[in-house]
């Protein structure tokens, strides 16, 4: 579905945040403190004078007796489904991982957990309790469980890369001006959410939530220990400029005014901020790449200075980054794998990752080469936010240059945020570095661009182009590897006030039964093709209960936290081969759809997995595949290969006994 997902890349541990680590009292005690804080963020009107505002909250819960400012629109609340109907489903959805004992056994304690005033309608009945005083009876659990008590590195496994265009500059001065023009644009998209000027984003005729595109700017993440914060400013009137491994505060507003800077006045302070190529700088930003607690930690040492403290301030508060990154060695026909290299790791201690900070929610990725791109922390939004502002800054710098007047009487000079660093802080560093050579090393990054055909030939089949995709995928992998594979794709929730995302669940029996019959050259054309309409129409079919609130995943999660907050038993479901195995998700997926030549591309879910973001387009797609090294079974250049041979080869069958054989368009 076209609609579906521009973006959305979640980690691994989404749904296995249902084994949460934390006892319920720390959470509802972190709960408790972003709910207090929340409530004057989401008050907050947009003004002519924007004032700093520091806000570690990302959601607000309110009692449907109240008056919601969080929903203008008078969005659904979250519904929770029936319980039964949720434990069919998953049933089914298991059955193809399972082998036929394993799925006796998940049967059985599905049929003891239903059970008549069971633990079951207990637990449901709780959390229908819940959902009946709260907007979004998930929302705050999902925050803290899903991201901020989640304690692997936001590299690789959580924050993705958003490519886009390569382009030529023939020398630093077009460089800086392509910046200029990127940061304009941005700055412009934000004045257009400040003050609701951006179209509302619609699923046929009904609104969706635009609560998450008031908190792409001006947002970090805080590292803490077992638990990270978010803070939001979005009335920062500064970004933060990072060349050789420095950082820059860059005012971006004339003084006393919100007029934004002209491009020549942006291109001004850059050229003064790379006029000393010489300059070397300890590379504080590698620090941000690593494992959440070692963070936490080495964050608190760094903070203890107070200069140090007072630059990093000015980091939390930028509305973004802007990454003005060095060349590195370009070959042609690679040039669209070292472009997420860069974009999602920074390729290593040798070359960019430290000029970077991962917790800022948009960081502007420009290499001197004509790479560029962004990298963007998942916890305060989905990915639809950032793919319409990048298409919008697509669109902007195809246009002149602005020949605006100088907002500023003077020239405005950036900022140089300095560093004390101790000992203990260059030691942190150090490991940081190591940390990061390593993740970097482990990550298979393959692009497939594929030029057969695209979503105007699938439609031509009468058949929904994600629900296609997906079972190309299925097909591809069971070809590969001779097992279906659990298969993720997020789910857009958004119709809900303050709705994220859900589980569509792509691995079924149908998708299976397909992948088996395109395998086997005894099954004829016409079982191949019943195989894959059948296959296709059950993914529809789930992806449309997911969107309406009817997944599986999310009500499993909101079972399990209300048994953890009543002190009830965890029921045996949750340690059942079929709910591990159906969550160890070697297929995590992504649908960015966009008419220009972007992808997203992010890591793997799980160690033996593959991360799989695509755009298809009218008359070709996009593929960005990843893998990591240390996994023997996994290769991101092969799953290309077999992506290539199953997309060809239902393009055949189409052709052969499709509803209308015809050319490929």
């Amino acid at each position: 579905m076209d609609w579906l997902n521009r973006y959305d890349k979640e980690l691994s541990i989404l749904i296995h945040t249902i084994n949460i680590h934390l006892n319920f009292e720390e959470i509802q005690e972190h709960i408790n403190m972003l709910r207090f804080s929340s409530r004057c963020y989401n008050h907050l009107k947009p003004v002519r004078t924007l004032p700093q505002v520091v806000n570690p909250s990302i959601t607000t819960t309110i009692s449907r007796n109240q008056t919601s400012a969080t929903n203008p629109d008078n969005l659904p609340h979250f519904p929770v489904p029936k319980l039964n109907d949720t434990l069919q489903k998953f049933l089914r959805s298991v059955q193809p991982l399972l082998s036929t004992q394993s799925y006796k056994t998940t049967e059985n304690l599905i049929r003891e957990f239903v059970k008549s005033n069971g633990l079951g309608e207990k637990l449901q009945q709780l959390l229908q309790k819940r959902a009946d005083t709260h907007e979004n009876w998930l929302s705050d659990w999902w925050l803290i469980a899903a991201y901020l008590t989640w304690r692997s590195p936001v590299v690789v496994y959580s924050n993705p890369g958003l490519y886009l265009s390569a382009q030529q500059f023939r020398g630093t001065d077009d460089w800086l001006k392509y910046s200029a023009k990127v940061t304009s644009a941005a700055l412009k998209y934000k004045q257009m959410i400040d003050f609701d000027q951006i179209p509302k984003d619609k699923m046929g005729k009904a609104l969706l939530d635009m609560g998450q595109y008031k908190k792409i700017f001006g947002t970090c993440r805080i590292p803490g220990h077992n638990m990270d914060q978010v803070e939001f400013n979005p009335g920062s009137r500064h970004i933060v400029v990072a060349y050789r491994n420095g950082f820059y505060k860059v005012p971006v507003y004339g003084n006393n005014s919100n007029d934004i800077l002209s491009e020549s006045e942006l291109v001004e302070q850059f050229q003064l901020i790379v006029a000393n190529k010489s300059n070397q700088n300890v590379p504080i930003g590698m620090l941000s790449s690593q494992q959440r607690d070692d963070l936490a930690k080495a964050y608190e040492e760094l903070i203890k200075n107070p200069q140090n403290a007072k630059s990093m301030d000015s980091i939390t508060k930028a509305l973004f980054i802007v990454c003005l990154d060095e060349a590195v060695p370009l070959n042609k026909s690679e040039l669209l794998n070292i472009a997420s290299h860069q974009l999602i790791h920074g390729g290593g201690s040798k070359q960019n990752s430290g000029n970077r900070w991962f917790n800022k929610t948009i960081q502007f990725i420009i290499n001197e080469n004509g790479l560029n791109g962004l990298n963007y922390e998942h916890s305060p939004a989905e990915g639809q936010p950032i793919a319409v502002l990048a298409d919008y800054i697509n669109t902007q710098v195809l246009k002149p240059s602005d020949t605006k007047p100088r907002v500023s009487k003077q020239t405005i000079q950036p900022q140089k945020l300095e560093f004390n660093v101790s000992q203990q802080t260059e030691k942190d560093i150090l490991a940081a570095s190591a940390h990061i050579d390593e993740l970097a090393g482990n990550l298979q990054m393959t692009v497939l661009d594929y030029k057969g055909y695209g979503k105007n030939f699938i439609k031509s089949q009468k058949m929904s182009p994600d629900s296609f995709i997906q079972m190309a995928m299925q097909y591809a992998f069971y070809k590969y590897h001779g097992v279906a594979g659990a298969h993720y794709e997020t789910g857009q929730q958004r119709i809900f006030i303050h709705g994220r995302t859900e589980t569509i669940r792509s691995c079924s029996v149908e998708s299976l039964a397909f992948a088996k019959a395109m395998c086997d050259n005894t099954v004829s054309d016409a079982d191949k093709l019943k195989a894959l309409k059948a296959a296709v129409t059950g993914h529809k079919n789930y992806t449309t209960m997911a969107m309406k609130g009817e997944g599986i995943d999310r009500h499993l999660l909101g079972l399990k936290m209300i048994a953890k907050e009543n002190g009830l038993p965890i029921p045996e479901l949750y340690a059942d081969d079929g709910f591990v195995k159906s969550t160890h998700y070697r297929i995590s997926t992504s649908q960015v759809a966009s008419v220009n030549r972007i992808f997203m591309c992010y890591g793997p879910a799980v160690d033996d997995g593959y991360g799989l973001c695509y755009n298809p387009r009218d008359d070709d797609m996009l593929f960005a595949i990843s893998a990591f090294n240390s996994c023997p079974d996994t290769c991101s250049k092969v799953m290309a290969h077999q992506m290539t041979e199953a997309l060809e080869a239902m393009y055949s069958l189409l052709l052969r006994v499709g509803e209308r054989p015809i050319s490929k368009m």
